[in-house]
């Protein structure tokens, strides 16, 4: 993944020489996922910016997004190649050696892959999609938790509408003669 444009600008040092600076869009939303077993804490400006829960997916802006994703992918592959490291003559322990395959981008691009992918503009983020499921389930628990509220079916004949208001009176306590006709 490309994660942004690539612009030079005057070197703020030596105006004769420019470097490149790096563009995000803000406006762009981006799936940030914490493929980490420990959670995942970003930091923007020196401040606590965001916290991921391992597995957890939130929704962040374009510069945050590919910068955690750095940091993250980072991480990973740090912790794989200590895991992974064979102590031997030119490097008796793991920060000896001159971890060479975290800084190589090709290696990097699974990782980077799996944490931070771009949402379109139609696409849900996480947060939303979780919310929507969370409100469909409770609805769904009270809709069935809810006893029938449906109106009783009008009578259909002169027969059903007569043994209803005799039911109602029998109810009021009150006698009537009607009762005996219809028997």
């Amino acid at each position: 993944m490309v994660f942004s444009l690539l612009d030079t600008i005057p070197d703020k040092t030596d105006p004769s020489k420019r470097v490149e600076r790096t563009l995000y869009d803000n406006t762009q939303r981006y799936k940030f996922t914490n493929i980490d077993d420990e959670p995942f804490v970003g930091l923007w400006d020196g401040r606590e910016f965001v916290t991921v829960k391992p597995g957890q997916s939130v929704t962040l802006p374009e510069a945050q997004a590919i910068t955690y994703a750095k940091d993250l992918c980072t991480r990973v592959m740090q912790k794989e190649e200590k895991e992974k490291f064979v102590p031997n003559a030119r490097a008796a322990t793991w920060e000896e050696s001159d971890r060479s395959r975290v800084g190589i981008p090709m290696a990097r691009k699974p990782y980077e892959d799996r944490i931070v992918q771009k949402l379109s503009t139609d696409e849900d983020s996480p947060e939303t999609q979780a919310l929507r499921s969370e409100i469909r389930e409770e609805l769904l628990r009270d809709l069935s938790a809810q006893v029938n509220t449906e109106p009783p079916r009008p009578p259909s004949s002169t027969r059903d509408l007569r043994l209803v208001k005799d039911k109602r009176q029998a109810r009021e306590g009150h006698e009537f003669e009607g009762v005996k006709s219809l028997k």
